[in-house]
């Protein structure tokens, strides 16, 4: 008489809930920071990144991000990208612009002329590009270069959600209106805690923000 194998059922279940955990694992876990300004009010578009404790050597360079110039203003007005990466800068709107940046981790020119789809620049060194442009001055932005792909920015809520793998980090936080130092506001995260909240400890300054084209002439 043949007797049934009663193990291979067992030997399936824990394969395949192997397979899972490693699944689960290899996609990473989710992290939310929270981001408050120093009134306890959430901080809305405030670049978010974590460092591993080893140094990622994935660069971004297959990414390219994009910075448009719409209704004589930049869109978005502040934009991460990884070391490495690529960004575009397209001009959908109906003028002529010419964008520069004179910040050390880029220094560039460019003349967009209207409805340009097709110029792009490789950001290679980490920090804050701030730009502008030559034919209206009050167009302002900026590109925040970090060297991690594990990256986000705050939302209305001052919410942050990165999903990274489950290693040790250092999270940062950047604005542009802040006036704390990063490094002075780092948090390490520690196994098993998910959530974790900066606060930061100077007022912001102020918000002068990107200038009404609506009350200049189109040139």
């Amino acid at each position: 008489m043949l007797r049934r194998n009663l193990t291979l059922p067992p030997i399936r279940f824990l394969l395949l809930i192997t397979l899972l955990c490693v699944s689960r694992l290899a996609r990473g876990i989710a992290y939310e920071v929270i981001v408050t300004g120093a009134d306890g009010l959430p901080l809305s578009g405030a670049a978010v990144y974590m460092q591993a404790t080893e140094a990622d050597t994935e660069k971004g360079a297959s990414v390219v991000h994009t910075m448009d110039q719409v209704n004589k203003q930049f869109a978005p007005h502040m934009l991460v990208v990884q070391q490495g990466a690529q960004v575009s800068f397209p001009n959908s709107g109906s003028i002529k612009h010419h964008v520069y940046s004179f910040s050390s981790a880029k220094t560039f020119e460019l003349k967009l002329y209207s409805q340009q789809t097709d110029t792009s620049i490789l950001f290679d060194r980490t920090g804050v590009i701030e730009l502008g442009c030559n034919i209206h001055d009050w167009m302002l932005g900026y590109i925040y270069v970090v060297d991690t792909p594990y990256f986000a920015q705050s939302d209305s809520d001052g919410s942050a959600l990165i999903e990274a793998p489950s290693e040790q980090y250092t999270i940062r936080v950047w604005h542009p209106r802040m006036q704390d130092d990063p490094g002075d506001l780092a948090l390490t995260t520690h196994s098993g805690v998910m959530t974790y909240q900066i606060t930061l400890k100077m007022p912001l300054l102020p918000d002068y923000g990107p200038g009404s084209a609506a009350d200049f002439d189109d040139y």
